[in-house]
């Protein structure tokens, strides 16, 4: 995953850079987008990206400025320079302050494709120039992080597997408990003793690829050995291209031992016997505590859920990719709430597939939930809120989208959908913080606006006041103008300009 940044102090360029890269058929993820140099800084120094593209004039911190600083602070991080001067002084300057690539506004979606293709194909590049090709790029395929696309390199290190079906079976196990000697990487090919691959997934834990299998029973009992060796194996996979399920299922029959009580040392990989609407229920109890915030800061009802999730996931014996997906997905919401709530960004968390591996090397299920949930315990312990600052926090961004939108139609689910919330738990606040409803605030703003608009726009007539804050039928414009105002709009602008002529 390549890890993206913009920087560009006119908003509408910023937004449509960031909107062209989220388009793209590209490993890549936006994260941040800054108005001048300083402020991407002040966001580097506390999470580390790939990838700088950055205006060259801007207020506070230009972009050669920037450039210069990250040549010096962080010199693996690549700089790709945007002007809207075509010359080659700015150019012979750009390429002086180390950045990697200089496009002209308006940016070209092709060119700025080419320029990112470029950047990922001279990353994979490094790595092999560092050493430990094989390793590090097998893992990266083999958690999704490469598209096959992306993997010339990767094509030419396993020539021997690419272009033809040659099947091959994935273990997972503890990486001290190795698969016995006699699966040798050094076995000639037309022995029954099958050729194999390891591979270092964590300090932990270790994969075997092992070749030339058709039969797993018959390799399990190839590679039965220590009995106190507890190994996952996946299901014969037989194209390259299916790799990452294999070694998704190895993890996930490894992790079968969270259920199995120690019985079994050779896991073969199952289908999940239970239906999908239990992973379902699992995500509808996450919600049902997220939505209400005086429920997700409370720490005995995150406990509450830590039950719940847990008698379910061990009554269904849950897989580990499904488990991972629950508290993933957890995590990551209560990570936006807080992050809403506060203001700030947390401290940076593993990704995706790190998350999933540290849940893997728990051999019981009650610890996988007592990591997580201390995850968020340490979160919400950073939090550092005033009673009802959250509260007050919701009700402001409500009525800021609604001073933002007064003169459309606004759905009350597309006020909660700005803050996370149900319709009614969000209008349950409004009342509780304001006294009023949100159909009352919001007649409350546009009359406010009418007034201003009846008063400094005399060109306009009082037909087109009312459309102006909202009120495309003039009837009933006038009707609640003057249920709340006393008066008709005409009345009220020939009445207010009569007591403001000087005497």
């Amino acid at each position: 995953m390549i890890r993206i940044m913009v920087v560009e102090d006119e908003k509408a360029i910023r937004l449509g850079i960031v909107s062209m890269i989220e388009q793209m058929e590209l490993h890549v993820s936006v994260m941040g987008s800054f108005a001048n140099g300083l402020e991407a800084v002040q966001f580097l120094s506390k999470q580390a990206v790939d990838v700088i593209i950055t205006d060259i004039s801007m207020p506070r911190m230009d972009g050669f400025e920037l450039a210069e600083h990250v040549r010096l602070t962080y010199p693996e991080t690549s700089i790709i320079i945007l002007s809207g001067y075509n010359q080659f002084d700015y150019v012979r300057h750009a390429l002086r302050s180390g950045v990697s690539d200089y496009l002209v506004k308006p940016v070209n979606k092709k060119e700025l494709h080419q320029v990112l293709q470029k950047l990922i194909n001279q990353r994979l590049q490094e790595r092999i120039r560092k050493g430990h090709t094989t390793d590090l790029l097998l893992k990266s395929y083999l958690a999704g992080e490469l598209k096959i696309d992306q993997l010339e390199v990767l094509w030419e290190s396993f020539s021997t597997f690419s272009g033809c079906a040659i099947p091959c079976v994935f273990v997972v196990c503890k990486a001290k408990q190795t698969i016995p000697l006699t699966i040798s990487q050094t076995s000639p090919r037309d022995t029954i003793i099958p050729e194999m691959m390891a591979c270092t997934l964590t300090p932990n834990l270790h994969l075997y690829i092992v070749f030339g299998v058709g039969d797993i029973e018959a390799l399990a009992q190839k590679i039965g050995g220590d009995e106190t060796v507890i190994r996952g194996i996946s299901s014969v996979i037989s194209r390259f291209e299916d790799w990452p399920r294999g070694y998704s299922e190895a993890i996930s029959a490894y992790c079968l031992q969270w259920h199995n009580g120690d019985k079994l040392r050779i896991i073969p990989y199952l289908e999940a016997n239970y239906h999908r609407s239990e992973i379902t229920m699992m995500v509808s109890q996450i919600d049902s505590l997220l939505q209400n915030s005086s429920k997700w800061m409370d720490r005995q009802e995150l406990n509450k859920l830590k039950d719940q999730l847990f008698l379910r996931a061990r009554r269904i014996q849950i897989h580990w990719s499904d488990l991972c997906r629950v508290l993933g997905y957890l995590l990551y919401q209560m990570r936006m709430r807080i992050s809403d709530a506060t203001n700030r960004s947390l401290h940076p968390q593993p990704d995706a597939n790190e998350l999933e591996l540290q849940l893997c090397e728990h051999t019981v299920l009650q610890d996988v939930f007592h990591d997580i949930f201390d995850r968020m315990d340490r979160m919400l312990g950073e939090m550092e809120l005033e009673p009802g600052s959250y509260e007050r926090k919701v009700v402001s961004t409500v009525k800021k989208k609604i001073e933002q939108t007064y003169n459309r139609e606004i759905e009350l689910s597309e006020l909660a959908s700005q803050v996370y919330l149900t319709a009614n738990y969000v209008s349950f606040l409004f009342r509780k913080e304001t006294g009023m409803t949100i159909t009352e605030y919001m007649i409350d703003l546009r009359v406010t606006k009418a007034k201003e608009l009846l008063l400094n726009q005399l060109e306009m007539k009082t037909y087109e006041v009312g459309q102006a804050v909202g009120y495309p039928d003039a009837a009933y414009f006038n009707r609640l103008f003057k249920k709340v105002v006393g008066t008709t709009p005409r009345m009220y602008r020939e009445q207010t300009q009569i007591t403001q002529m000087p005497n």
